[in-house]
């Protein structure tokens, strides 16, 4: 009876265990431009007409890279862009740095300089990065660059665009609204080059990745493909994405093309 009641003491003890241990949570890293990079496909898609409609945050993101001087910094490379952004409104956001300038009614970007590099290595020690394993967790972007917008005598407030999958109608209305949107994806797929379009088809030139990236949304394209007869053939959401990438600055990564897309929140900083 004794090493029974043993047995069942040490069952007990084990599934307590279990229940207390915690999954860990995801990192996102992809800390080197192509380390993730899987291959190249084309899709083409034929139609009888089509339709699109397209909106993006006026004068877009500024197109802030990686100098890969950390390891997996994409998240505070993300930061660093969104912070560039809202540098616009708010000059002293980013200390010694003037965002950029309006050339006939176009605002133009500051290129990235060492003020950029140095604020995305202020970033990467906010966001504790590297700490929880490879990279940077959703909670740890969050937090990280709230501490330092309240450094700076800023809120921010993010407002999450994901409803089972993400929301496109209201990563529109943030768009709109002019606030970027923030997302994490576990493989995604890039459009390489123009959509390259002859009558009655396009086709898409898809870079697949495979890793855990941070990214940034600026615009949103949408295009429905229908048949003779009008019936939907085929719709594209095109998500208009600043990468991080030194090589691929600045792109359209398609939805639901590969991977899958995590969590995202638009970002308001006050």
């Amino acid at each position: 009876m004794s090493k029974f009641i043993c047995f069942v003491m040490s069952i007990s003890i084990l599934l307590q265990m279990c229940i207390l241990v915690k999954p860990a949570e995801q990192t996102y890293a992809d800390g080197f431009n192509g380390s993730t990079f899987l291959y190249t496909e084309k899709e083409t898609v034929s139609y009888s007409s089509k339709k699109e409609s397209e909106v993006s945050i006026s004068g877009g993101l500024p197109k802030y890279y990686s100098t890969f001087s950390n390891t997996n910094d994409c998240a505070p490379v993300a930061g660093s862009i969104v912070l560039g952004y809202f540098d616009r409104q708010f000059d002293q956001l980013i200390p010694n740095f003037t965002a950029g300038r309006y050339i006939r009614d176009q605002f133009i970007y500051t290129a990235q300089n060492d003020t950029i590099v140095n604020l995305t290595n202020t970033l990467y020690g906010l966001m504790d990065t590297n700490t929880s394993g490879n990279g940077t967790t959703v909670n740890q972007f969050k937090n990280g660059l709230q501490e330092y917008a309240q450094s700076r005598g800023r809120t921010i407030g993010y407002s999450s665009v994901m409803n089972g999958s993400l929301s496109v109608q209201e990563v529109i209305d943030s768009i709109n609204s002019g606030n970027p949107i923030v997302i994490f994806v576990v493989g995604y797929a890039l459009v390489s080059d123009n959509i390259s379009s002859t009558t009655n088809t396009d086709t898409y030139s898809k870079d697949i990745y495979g890793g855990a990236h941070t990214m940034v949304i600026g615009g949103v394209k949408t295009i429905t493909y229908y048949n003779q007869s009008g019936s939907v053939v085929e719709s594209k959401v095109l998500l208009d994405v600043y990468t991080g990438y030194a090589t691929k600055l600045n792109c359209y990564m398609i939805l639901n093309a590969y991977g899958n897309l995590d969590d995202a929140y638009s970002v308001k900083i006050n």
